[in-house]
């Protein structure tokens, strides 16, 4: 039977068809060079973008979370958030605290007539405990306190240690005595509240104070030295009972503004 030739051009043609389909003479699975590397590029742009979106979705599931652990208060109250004990006392006005993670706080407050102390710190106080705080937004309009702030009972003892304030350096009248802590002089008071509210209802007690001589710098972290006030109070008779909760405080008094603190034990 005569075989039919065929034609080199035809061969050619051949050839040529099955290398762009990705084959070889003689191995009809085997992929061209340059597919191999088109499908390569193509998976790791897949892989890119699974990449990215993983990670777009981390970052939102984590701002979810801490939204969703962020607890706004605005009525009076005691708890623990975080690990930490809060308090939030007001008479009149109008102010909330939202609670953030750990020690921190964020209060805004716009009192008219009224009076505010919020914080976060300890359950229960410590005459020993080394405070270290961050006050990184202190902005008051008029009369406010940022201080170590707590109670003690038997007897029953309001006590501040103020680093800064607004309009107002508090409380007034005559120092009596000094302290020297962190860096910093401090003038020693002690005044009084008739029928006042308190830890025990509408109580008349003391309140002992160490008001720093000049406004202490926000914005990075500071300590209070607690046992240095509380010796030196006891150095002119001033002494503390059993300690009640212990607060990284933030005061207003008849006026407005916002704090935004953090605190923790050093």
């Amino acid at each position: 039977m005569k075989s039919e030739a065929i034609h080199p051009c035809t061969q050619n043609r051949r050839r040529a068809r099955r290398q762009a389909a990705g084959t070889t003479v003689g191995d009809s699975s085997v992929e061209s060079p340059v597919n191999y590397e088109k499908e390569v590029a193509m998976e790791l742009k897949k892989l890119s973008r699974k990449g990215l979106l993983l990670v777009f979705m981390s970052v939102l599931l984590l701002s979810v979370t801490k939204q969703s652990n962020a607890q706004t208060i605005c009525s009076n109250q005691t708890g623990t958030n975080n690990g930490f004990f809060y308090s939030f006392w007001k008479d009149t006005g109008s102010a909330c605290m939202t609670l953030g993670s750990g020690g921190n706080y964020d209060v805004s407050w716009n009192l008219g007539s009224g009076n505010m102390v919020v914080g976060k710190g300890w359950s229960t106080g410590s005459s020993t405990r080394r405070v270290g705080y961050n006050a990184g937004i202190w902005q008051p309009s008029g009369n406010a306190y940022l201080a170590l702030y707590g109670w003690t009972r038997n007897p029953l003892i309001e006590y501040y240690v103020v680093d800064s304030w607004g309009s107002f350096r508090p409380p007034g009248g005559t120092s009596i005595g000094v302290v020297s802590s962190d860096g910093a002089t401090y003038n020693i008071y002690r005044t009084q509240r008739v029928n006042a509210p308190s830890i025990e209802g509408t109580r008349t007690f003391y309140q002992y104070w160490s008001v720093r001589t000049s406004k202490r710098p926000t914005g990075s972290n500071q300590t209070i030295t607690f046992a240095n006030h509380v010796n030196a109070w006891r150095n002119v008779g001033l002494n503390l009972g059993s300690h009640a909760y212990q607060v990284m405080a933030t005061e207003g008094f008849q006026s407005s503004g916002r704090s935004n603190l953090t605190v923790w034990s050093q």
